[in-house]
């Protein structure tokens, strides 16, 4: 069914894909069924993800091997929601997806970690966890070591192709360049040991630090710049989303320095945060922002809250303004923050004790980003809050607690428990 042209839409069934399927869907309402006993929903994951595995054959190439469009991904949430539901009869569906994966790696595919091989590295790792299946974990092997030949390598680091944009230079970012390659061979070379995967990985964060703007303090998205040796007139386009620029790229770089312990992940980290949080509050005072996981408002508060509770004292701000503080026992010392609303008292004195106003200094970039001093916007936005009483006096269900939890499962997190 087609929309009328004006409309730009067409109607029609979803795919089977998680990123914009009905398997999204199911692991969506299978955490929700668990989180609430919610027996309709329970019953409505189990007939989405059905439909899902049974028409896993459309997803074809080349994004037929990524965490989000592809069978690994798929495979994935159908594992999390057999368990999750106690269906066996969805785990093994699961375990009869991979077994197609083979046949996936004789036709051309991404590498990135949206829709390419990286993702699959991702899911494979993962895999091999939930369903106590160690050769996933070779599997993986063999695809990081095509990513490792795949890469094109020069003095500024190493990146990738898109088949998808044949036009456009290799691209910084979460989804579809360096920044989400790199994380997927960080963690095979922790599941490994294998140091090839560090050293390329390492210089795919290279790649990503040689581009940084500390005007912008961000990474720029090179997906509509054709050349460049023929830089545009101004700066480069730059994005604040999940997807492309400084929110991805500090997911990238809180895992990268979770697991290899180097400071310069976590400035850069802490820099992205900042670039994030300023994103936020803008989209929030304007008015322009839509509510997406992937370019919207939704998965940049999950990065924020995510990083407060990663580096702990010092960083309440990112939660706060996400509206969740950071959990107990969480970043460098575990203090426990208030929940509700921003204490705009409070955020004062933070900021006059300089506490959350860091000055993220990358060294290999020859430039730092002074953080912008939020307290006063944000003494704006909680005013705008106290506006809306209905909302903040609405009761709070077992189930919004655990969206957080339902949104990491789903990224690089499901590695952090190894």
């Amino acid at each position: 069914m087609t929309a009328p042209a004006h409309q730009g839409m067409t109607y029609s069934s979803l795919g089977p894909e998680p990123y914009g399927g009905s398997s999204g869907v199911a692991l969506f309402l299978a955490e929700m069924a668990v989180a609430t006993g919610d027996e309709k929903a329970r019953e409505t994951a189990l007939g989405a993800i059905r439909q899902a595995l049974g028409r896993a054959e459309v997803i074809e190439a080349p994004v037929q091997l990524g965490l989000y469009t592809g069978r690994p991904g798929l495979a994935l949430v159908a594992a999390r929601v057999g368990r999750l539901l106690q269906a066996e009869d969805i785990v093994s569906g699961a375990r009869n997806l991979l077994d197609t994966l083979d046949a996936d790696l004789t036709e051309d595919h991404e590498h990135d970690l949206l829709s390419g091989s990286a993702g699959a590295v991702i899911a494979l790792l993962r895999l091999s966890e939930m369903l106590d299946e160690p050769a996933l974990i070779d599997r993986a092997t063999g695809l990081g070591e095509r990513l490792v030949e795949a890469a094109e390598c020069n003095e500024r680091g190493c990146s990738w192709p898109s088949i998808a944009l044949p036009d456009s230079p290799n691209l910084t970012g979460y989804s579809h360049g360096a920044a989400g390659i790199g994380m997927a061979l960080l963690e095979l070379w922790q599941a490994t040991g294998d140091e090839p995967f560090h050293d390329v990985a390492t210089r795919a964060f290279d790649f990503e630090r040689s581009w940084f703007d500390p005007d912008e303090c961000n990474w720029p998205d090179f997906r509509t710049v054709d050349d460049l040796d023929e830089r545009p007139d101004g700066p480069f386009p730059y994005a604040t989303f999940w997807c492309h620029g400084a929110p991805g790229i500090a997911l990238s770089r809180l895992r990268a320095w979770e697991l290899t312990g180097d400071d310069r992940y976590r400035d850069e980290a802490i820099t992205a945060l900042n670039t994030t949080q300023q994103a936020v509050i803008n989209g929030l005072e304007d008015g322009t922002v839509n509510y997406s996981l992937c370019h919207g408002l939704a998965g940049n508060a999950e990065i924020l809250a995510l990083g407060s509770e990663m580096l702990g004292e010092g960083f309440e701000r990112f939660g706060k303004l996400a509206g969740r503080s950071p959990r107990p026992g969480s970043g460098s010392t575990g203090r426990k923050s208030e929940t509700g609303p921003v204490d705009a008292q409070r955020l004062d004195a933070e900021s006059d004790a300089g506490v959350g106003r860091d000055r993220a200094v990358l060294p290999a970039v020859g430039g730092s980003c002074a953080a912008v001093d939020f307290a006063p916007r944000m003494r704006m936005l909680e005013q705008i809050r106290k506006q809306c009483p209905s909302r903040r006096s609405r009761k709070k269900t077992p189930f919004q607690g655990s969206i957080q939890d339902l949104w990491r499962f789903f990224d690089f997190a499901p590695l952090r428990s190894r």
